[in-house]
Protein backbone atom coordinates (compact mmCIF):
# COMPACT_ATOMS: atom_id res chain seq x y z
CA UNK A 1 0.00 0.00 0.00
CA UNK A 2 2.51 2.51 1.18
CA UNK A 3 5.25 1.34 -2.09
CA UNK A 4 2.14 2.04 -4.35
CA UNK A 5 1.04 5.67 -2.90
CA UNK A 6 5.29 6.01 -2.91
CA UNK A 7 5.23 5.56 -6.55
CA UNK A 8 2.02 7.69 -7.73
CA UNK A 9 3.61 10.49 -6.11
CA UNK A 10 6.70 10.20 -7.91
CA UNK A 11 5.00 9.76 -10.85
CA UNK A 12 3.83 12.94 -10.28
CA UNK A 13 6.66 14.30 -9.24
CA UNK A 14 8.10 13.55 -12.28
CA UNK A 15 5.37 14.36 -14.30
CA UNK A 16 5.41 17.70 -12.92
CA UNK A 17 9.11 18.15 -13.49
CA UNK A 18 8.92 17.58 -16.88
CA UNK A 19 6.12 19.81 -17.36
CA UNK A 20 8.38 22.48 -15.86
CA UNK A 21 11.23 21.61 -18.12
CA UNK A 22 8.88 21.88 -21.45
CA UNK A 23 7.36 25.44 -20.14
CA UNK A 24 10.89 26.42 -19.79
CA UNK A 25 11.72 25.58 -22.87
CA UNK A 26 8.95 27.32 -24.43
CA UNK A 27 9.35 30.18 -22.94
CA UNK A 28 12.32 30.28 -24.43
CA UNK A 29 11.48 29.24 -27.96
CA UNK A 30 9.11 32.20 -27.38
CA UNK A 31 11.89 34.56 -26.47
CA UNK A 32 13.36 33.98 -29.81
CA UNK A 33 10.75 33.95 -31.64
CA UNK A 34 10.30 37.16 -30.76
CA UNK A 35 13.12 38.56 -31.62
CA UNK A 36 14.32 37.04 -34.87
CA UNK A 37 10.28 35.68 -35.60
CA UNK A 38 9.75 34.22 -39.92
CA UNK A 39 7.16 36.98 -40.64
CA UNK A 40 10.16 38.13 -43.93
CA UNK A 41 9.03 34.50 -44.64
CA UNK A 42 5.28 34.64 -44.20
CA UNK A 43 5.25 32.96 -40.97
CA UNK A 44 3.71 34.46 -37.82
CA UNK A 45 2.65 32.55 -34.51
CA UNK A 46 0.74 33.04 -31.43
CA UNK A 47 1.11 31.32 -27.84
CA UNK A 48 -1.58 30.86 -26.10
CA UNK A 49 -1.42 33.60 -22.75
CA UNK A 50 -3.13 31.18 -20.72
CA UNK A 51 -1.76 27.98 -22.05
CA UNK A 52 1.68 28.25 -23.17
CA UNK A 53 1.62 24.52 -24.05
CA UNK A 54 -0.98 25.63 -27.06
CA UNK A 55 0.35 27.79 -30.16
CA UNK A 56 -1.79 28.63 -33.43
CA UNK A 57 0.52 29.68 -36.65
CA UNK A 58 -0.88 31.49 -39.99
CA UNK A 59 1.83 30.16 -42.88
CA UNK A 60 1.52 31.76 -46.26
CA UNK A 61 2.06 30.03 -49.34
CA UNK A 62 5.34 31.46 -50.91
CA UNK A 63 4.87 33.01 -54.40
CA UNK A 64 5.32 31.10 -57.19
CA UNK A 65 3.26 28.34 -56.08
CA UNK A 66 -0.54 27.39 -56.30
CA UNK A 67 -1.07 28.60 -52.77
CA UNK A 68 0.45 32.01 -53.65
CA UNK A 69 0.41 34.46 -50.55
CA UNK A 70 -3.09 32.49 -49.39
CA UNK A 71 -3.17 31.97 -45.37
CA UNK A 72 -3.01 28.21 -43.83
CA UNK A 73 -3.76 28.16 -40.16
CA UNK A 74 -2.26 25.34 -38.22
CA UNK A 75 -2.70 24.38 -34.26
CA UNK A 76 -0.08 23.15 -32.22
CA UNK A 77 -0.09 20.91 -28.90
CA UNK A 78 3.28 20.91 -27.32
CA UNK A 79 3.30 17.62 -24.78
CA UNK A 80 4.94 17.77 -21.37
CA UNK A 81 7.34 15.51 -22.67
CA UNK A 82 8.91 18.71 -25.43
CA UNK A 83 11.08 19.10 -26.28
CA UNK A 84 12.30 15.10 -26.11
CA UNK A 85 8.84 14.44 -28.07
CA UNK A 86 7.56 16.84 -30.77
CA UNK A 87 4.56 18.81 -30.83
CA UNK A 88 0.99 17.70 -32.20
CA UNK A 89 -0.21 19.83 -36.06
CA UNK A 90 -3.19 20.04 -36.88
CA UNK A 91 -4.36 21.66 -40.00
CA UNK A 92 -7.91 24.10 -39.67
CA UNK A 93 -7.93 25.56 -42.68
CA UNK A 94 -10.14 22.70 -44.87
CA UNK A 95 -13.95 21.89 -45.57
CA UNK A 96 -13.61 18.30 -45.13
CA UNK A 97 -13.07 17.82 -48.96
CA UNK A 98 -10.16 19.27 -50.67
CA UNK A 99 -6.94 17.54 -50.38
CA UNK A 100 -4.53 20.98 -50.36
CA UNK A 101 -1.33 18.76 -50.20
CA UNK A 102 -0.09 14.81 -49.59
CA UNK A 103 1.58 15.98 -46.46
CA UNK A 104 -1.60 17.80 -45.46
CA UNK A 105 -4.50 15.39 -44.84
CA UNK A 106 -8.16 16.08 -45.33
CA UNK A 107 -9.20 15.41 -41.31
CA UNK A 108 -6.52 17.98 -40.63
CA UNK A 109 -3.23 15.81 -40.55
CA UNK A 110 0.05 17.06 -40.76
CA UNK A 111 2.59 14.24 -42.15
CA UNK A 112 5.67 15.58 -41.88
CA UNK A 113 8.90 13.19 -40.67
CA UNK A 114 9.84 15.69 -37.87
CA UNK A 115 6.62 15.54 -36.06
CA UNK A 116 6.65 11.62 -36.23
CA UNK A 117 3.76 11.02 -38.64
CA UNK A 118 5.86 9.87 -41.40
CA UNK A 119 9.25 8.34 -42.03
CA UNK A 120 12.54 10.04 -42.90
CA UNK A 121 14.68 12.44 -40.82
CA UNK A 122 12.98 12.23 -36.94
CA UNK A 123 12.66 14.79 -34.18
CA UNK A 124 15.43 15.28 -31.63
CA UNK A 125 15.56 17.41 -28.59
CA UNK A 126 17.71 20.39 -30.83
CA UNK A 127 14.51 20.62 -32.87
CA UNK A 128 12.30 23.70 -32.49
CA UNK A 129 9.02 25.35 -33.12
CA UNK A 130 10.85 27.25 -35.62
CA UNK A 131 11.97 24.47 -37.18
CA UNK A 132 8.49 22.66 -37.76
CA UNK A 133 7.04 25.95 -39.14
CA UNK A 134 10.03 25.76 -41.55
CA UNK A 135 9.13 22.63 -42.17
CA UNK A 136 5.55 22.91 -43.48
CA UNK A 137 5.72 26.13 -45.12
CA UNK A 138 8.53 24.03 -47.03
CA UNK A 139 5.65 21.38 -48.44
CA UNK A 140 3.20 24.58 -50.17
CA UNK A 141 5.34 24.36 -53.10
CA UNK A 142 5.51 24.20 -57.28
CA UNK A 143 4.58 21.24 -58.04
CA UNK A 144 2.17 19.63 -54.59
CA UNK A 145 1.80 16.73 -56.30
CA UNK A 146 5.46 15.54 -56.20
CA UNK A 147 5.48 15.36 -52.55
CA UNK A 148 3.18 12.18 -52.89
CA UNK A 149 5.75 9.02 -52.35
CA UNK A 150 6.17 7.68 -55.67
CA UNK A 151 5.42 10.56 -57.70
CA UNK A 152 8.22 13.04 -56.87
CA UNK A 153 9.69 13.09 -60.43
CA UNK A 154 6.42 13.07 -61.65
CA UNK A 155 6.09 15.71 -64.49
CA UNK A 156 2.92 14.58 -66.00
CA UNK A 157 -0.69 16.39 -66.92
CA UNK A 158 -1.77 15.05 -63.31
CA UNK A 159 0.23 17.61 -61.72
CA UNK A 160 -0.66 20.43 -63.54
CA UNK A 161 -4.20 19.90 -63.08
CA UNK A 162 -4.03 19.02 -59.48
CA UNK A 163 -1.40 22.36 -58.90
CA UNK A 164 -4.65 24.42 -61.06
CA UNK A 165 -6.80 22.71 -58.52
CA UNK A 166 -5.50 23.72 -55.58
CA UNK A 167 -4.56 27.10 -57.21
CA UNK A 168 -8.54 27.47 -57.52
CA UNK A 169 -9.12 26.02 -53.94
CA UNK A 170 -6.43 28.22 -52.25
CA UNK A 171 -8.34 31.47 -53.00
CA UNK A 172 -11.92 29.80 -52.88
CA UNK A 173 -11.18 28.15 -49.15
CA UNK A 174 -8.14 29.75 -47.60
CA UNK A 175 -8.01 33.93 -48.91
CA UNK A 176 -12.07 33.78 -47.83
CA UNK A 177 -11.73 31.60 -44.16
CA UNK A 178 -11.79 34.87 -42.85
CA UNK A 179 -15.18 35.62 -43.58
CA UNK A 180 -16.27 32.55 -42.13
CA UNK A 181 -15.94 31.74 -37.94
CA UNK A 182 -11.97 31.37 -36.78
CA UNK A 183 -11.22 28.89 -34.52
CA UNK A 184 -11.22 29.74 -31.43
CA UNK A 185 -7.20 29.96 -30.96
CA UNK A 186 -7.18 32.03 -33.76
CA UNK A 187 -9.20 35.39 -32.49
CA UNK A 188 -5.94 37.09 -31.10
CA UNK A 189 -4.88 36.91 -34.72
CA UNK A 190 -8.20 38.36 -36.60
CA UNK A 191 -6.91 41.89 -37.39
CA UNK A 192 -3.57 39.96 -38.88
CA UNK A 193 -5.69 37.72 -40.92
CA UNK A 194 -7.49 40.94 -41.98
CA UNK A 195 -4.40 42.75 -42.96
CA UNK A 196 -3.05 39.92 -44.59
CA UNK A 197 -6.22 39.59 -46.93
CA UNK A 198 -6.05 43.82 -47.72
CA UNK A 199 -2.62 43.46 -48.29
CA UNK A 200 -3.14 40.76 -51.34
CA UNK A 201 -6.88 41.22 -52.46
CA UNK A 202 -5.53 42.04 -55.81
CA UNK A 203 -3.34 38.91 -55.34
CA UNK A 204 -6.08 36.65 -55.06
CA UNK A 205 -7.55 38.78 -57.35
CA UNK A 206 -5.64 37.84 -60.19
CA UNK A 207 -5.12 34.45 -59.46
CA UNK A 208 -8.81 33.75 -60.03
CA UNK A 209 -8.78 35.72 -62.98
CA UNK A 210 -7.39 32.41 -65.18
CA UNK A 211 -10.49 30.80 -63.89
CA UNK A 212 -13.36 32.25 -65.73
CA UNK A 213 -13.54 30.32 -68.73
CA UNK A 214 -14.10 27.17 -66.27
CA UNK A 215 -17.52 28.90 -65.12
CA UNK A 216 -19.49 26.21 -64.03
CA UNK A 217 -17.73 23.40 -64.62
CA UNK A 218 -15.89 20.21 -62.80
CA UNK A 219 -12.16 18.73 -62.52
CA UNK A 220 -11.59 15.96 -60.47
CA UNK A 221 -8.53 15.47 -58.61
CA UNK A 222 -6.45 12.56 -60.60
CA UNK A 223 -5.13 11.13 -57.83
CA UNK A 224 -7.37 11.96 -54.87
CA UNK A 225 -10.88 11.84 -56.35
CA UNK A 226 -12.13 15.33 -55.06
CA UNK A 227 -14.26 17.14 -57.05
CA UNK A 228 -13.96 21.18 -58.04
CA UNK A 229 -16.91 22.89 -59.42
CA UNK A 230 -15.35 26.35 -61.10
CA UNK A 231 -17.89 29.16 -59.61
CA UNK A 232 -15.28 32.03 -59.93
CA UNK A 233 -17.69 35.01 -60.57
CA UNK A 234 -19.47 33.69 -57.16
CA UNK A 235 -15.75 34.00 -55.30
CA UNK A 236 -14.66 36.69 -56.68
CA UNK A 237 -17.98 38.44 -55.30
CA UNK A 238 -17.11 37.02 -51.87
CA UNK A 239 -13.86 38.43 -52.20
CA UNK A 240 -14.95 41.75 -52.87
CA UNK A 241 -17.12 41.83 -50.23
CA UNK A 242 -14.91 40.56 -47.66
CA UNK A 243 -12.46 43.42 -48.75
CA UNK A 244 -14.90 45.61 -48.38
CA UNK A 245 -16.12 44.88 -44.72
CA UNK A 246 -12.34 44.71 -43.69
CA UNK A 247 -12.19 48.43 -44.87
CA UNK A 248 -14.31 49.42 -42.44
CA UNK A 249 -12.56 48.20 -39.51
CA UNK A 250 -9.78 50.02 -38.31
CA UNK A 251 -7.38 47.39 -36.83
CA UNK A 252 -7.59 45.13 -40.21
CA UNK A 253 -6.39 48.36 -42.19
CA UNK A 254 -3.55 49.78 -39.51
CA UNK A 255 -2.27 46.16 -39.84
CA UNK A 256 -1.96 46.08 -43.23
CA UNK A 257 -0.77 49.27 -43.41
CA UNK A 258 1.83 48.25 -40.58
CA UNK A 259 2.70 44.98 -42.83
CA UNK A 260 3.18 47.10 -45.96
CA UNK A 261 5.36 49.14 -43.68
CA UNK A 262 7.45 46.49 -42.63
CA UNK A 263 8.06 45.03 -46.03
CA UNK A 264 7.26 41.56 -45.75
CA UNK A 265 7.98 40.53 -49.15
CA UNK A 266 4.69 38.13 -49.11
CA UNK A 267 2.16 41.10 -47.94
CA UNK A 268 4.01 43.57 -51.13
CA UNK A 269 2.66 44.04 -54.41
CA UNK A 270 4.16 41.73 -56.89
CA UNK A 271 6.46 44.11 -59.56
CA UNK A 272 4.93 42.29 -62.60
CA UNK A 273 1.62 42.25 -61.19
CA UNK A 274 -1.36 44.31 -63.01
CA UNK A 275 -2.80 46.54 -60.45
CA UNK A 276 -6.75 45.55 -60.21
CA UNK A 277 -9.59 47.92 -59.27
CA UNK A 278 -11.56 47.39 -55.81
CA UNK A 279 -15.17 45.98 -55.65
CA UNK A 280 -16.17 45.84 -58.94
CA UNK A 281 -16.63 42.53 -59.41
CA UNK A 282 -16.33 42.84 -63.40
CA UNK A 283 -14.07 39.89 -64.79
CA UNK A 284 -14.13 42.03 -68.09
CA UNK A 285 -12.03 44.25 -66.15
CA UNK A 286 -9.37 41.63 -64.52
CA UNK A 287 -6.44 40.28 -66.77
CA UNK A 288 -6.99 36.95 -67.95
CA UNK A 289 -3.71 35.24 -66.56
CA UNK A 290 -3.82 31.46 -67.53
CA UNK A 291 -1.74 30.77 -64.78
CA UNK A 292 -2.83 27.10 -64.50
CA UNK A 293 -4.09 23.55 -66.93
CA UNK A 294 -7.49 23.57 -65.20
CA UNK A 295 -9.25 21.68 -67.61
CA UNK A 296 -12.92 21.93 -66.59
CA UNK A 297 -14.26 18.63 -67.73
CA UNK A 298 -14.60 15.92 -65.75
CA UNK A 299 -11.65 13.76 -65.06
CA UNK A 300 -11.44 10.22 -65.74
CA UNK A 301 -9.22 8.85 -62.20
CA UNK A 302 -6.63 5.69 -62.64
CA UNK A 303 -8.47 2.93 -61.69
CA UNK A 304 -11.46 4.06 -64.21
CA UNK A 305 -8.75 4.52 -67.07
CA UNK A 306 -7.69 1.05 -66.27
CA UNK A 307 -11.42 -0.24 -66.22
CA UNK A 308 -11.54 1.50 -70.01
CA UNK A 309 -8.50 0.02 -71.21
CA UNK A 310 -10.29 -2.97 -70.76
CA UNK A 311 -13.41 -2.38 -72.07
CA UNK A 312 -11.60 -1.28 -74.93
CA UNK A 313 -9.59 -4.76 -75.09
CA UNK A 314 -12.15 -7.08 -74.69
CA UNK A 315 -14.35 -4.91 -77.73
CA UNK A 316 -11.13 -5.88 -79.79
CA UNK A 317 -11.15 -9.11 -78.91
CA UNK A 318 -14.51 -9.64 -79.27
CA UNK A 319 -14.57 -7.74 -82.57
CA UNK A 320 -11.99 -10.02 -83.88
CA UNK A 321 -13.60 -13.37 -82.72
CA UNK A 322 -16.81 -12.02 -84.31
CA UNK A 323 -14.92 -11.37 -87.57
CA UNK A 324 -13.17 -14.57 -87.50
CA UNK A 325 -16.69 -16.85 -87.05
CA UNK A 326 -17.88 -15.01 -89.30
CA UNK A 327 -15.19 -16.28 -92.11
CA UNK A 328 -15.57 -19.51 -90.65
CA UNK A 329 -19.29 -19.73 -91.77
CA UNK A 330 -19.13 -18.00 -94.77
CA UNK A 331 -15.56 -20.59 -95.58
CA UNK A 332 -18.18 -23.62 -94.31
CA UNK A 333 -20.67 -22.33 -96.60
CA UNK A 334 -18.58 -21.97 -99.93
CA UNK A 335 -17.06 -25.67 -99.60
CA UNK A 336 -20.41 -27.25 -98.57
CA UNK A 337 -22.00 -26.16 -102.08
CA UNK A 338 -19.04 -26.41 -103.81
CA UNK A 339 -19.63 -30.62 -102.55
CA UNK A 340 -22.81 -30.28 -103.67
Amino acid sequence: MFSAVFSDELGEDYNGALSVVASRRLLREQAALHREGLELQGVFHHFDEANPHKAAAVVLGPDETPYARCPFLFEFTFPNTYPMKPPHAKLLTRDGRVRFNPNLYVNGKVCLSILGTWAGPSWTSLSTFRTVLISIQSLLCSNPLQNEPGHEHETSSDCDLYAAMVRYESVAIAALQLGKTLPPCFEPLRALLGGIFLCNYSVYCEMLAGFVTCEGRLDRCPLYGFVTKYAPRLVRQQLDSLQATLLTQPEAVQMADELQHQALALCMPEASSEELPTGSGSEASQPLRPTHVAHGLWRVGPGARRFLRRCCFLSLVTAGVSAAVGVAISFAGSSFHALE
